[in-house]
């Protein structure tokens, strides 16, 4: 199980919680926190489009995940924004509070990143198509001022999305040092397939008769925590009871 493919991100993601939940490779404890976890696990999404979760007991909050998106591609970092109605904010939010480590200005938001490296990845496939160069890097060596300290930023989980045209067709590659298979990655595969489609429509305008390719997800660590078990055993019974949520009717 330890590659997956599929047209319905719905599904790869019901089949994951499902083999973790019976048949986790290891059971860690990282900070004391105790969950289940299958290393070095992928999966390629054949239609990116197709990004939606409709499980009744997961209801992923799309609104909110279109407004990250947004915030994202803009290039903000002003957390406090996108996380306003989120309990979680803090765990974004929080400042490094040893400045003689890191400045005070330091920030793992993805979108400066990106917005920074997207016009030679545009630039790179423009010139030639066939190329292998065309990636993206998220975490980098400064991220390592983080390690041994007490700041709440979120260590980006995300490593490099790569990118490559064949067949006509534009491919997308992520890999992830961590993913939460519960929670966090319903909002991340919808965000990279964004990012995905972005560039297709921009590269389109070079390529006329480009298509939209599969998307592919390799995680160094995909994992659940105990803590979210009573919601793994919701969602998979509401999978088995074909329950879909209201925010399908919503959208």
């Amino acid at each position: 199980m330890k590659h997956l493919s599929g047209d319905s991100f719905e599904d790869i993601y019901i089949s994951i919680l499902q083999e973790l939940n019976d048949n986790p490779e290891f059971t860690p404890n990282p900070r004391g926190i105790g969950s289940r976890e299958i290393t070095n696990l992928s999966f390629e999404l054949t239609n990116p489009r197709d990004r939606y979760i409709w499980n009744k007991a997961r209801e992923v909050d799309y609104v909110f995940a279109t407004k990250f998106w947004l915030w994202m591609i803009n290039g903000d970092t002003d957390f406090s924004y996108v996380f306003s109605s989120n309990k979680n904010a803090a765990n974004f939010i929080d400042k490094p509070k040893d400045e003689k480590v890191m400045p005070t200005n330091f920030s793992t938001a993805y979108g400066p990143r990106i917005l920074k490296q997207l016009p030679y990845i545009v630039d790179e496939l423009v010139r030639d198509s066939s190329s292998r160069r065309a990636v993206i890097h998220i975490l980098n060596e400064g991220d390592l001022d983080m390690l041994g300290t007490d700041t709440k930023e979120e260590y980006p989980c995300s490593m490099t999305f790569s990118f490559m045209i064949r067949n006509d067709a534009l491919h997308m590659y992520s890999n992830m040092r961590s993913n939460n298979c519960c929670l966090t990655i319903c909002f991340d595969i919808f965000n990279m397939t964004m990012l995905q489609e972005h560039l297709y429509r921009v590269l389109k305008k070079t390529y006329p008769d480009l298509k939209l390719g599969s998307y592919h997800h390799t995680m160094m660590s995909a994992h659940y925590f105990d803590r979210e078990q009573p919601l793994v055993d919701k969602i998979l019974a509401a999978d088995i009871a074909g329950e879909v949520g209201m925010i399908q009717k919503k959208l």
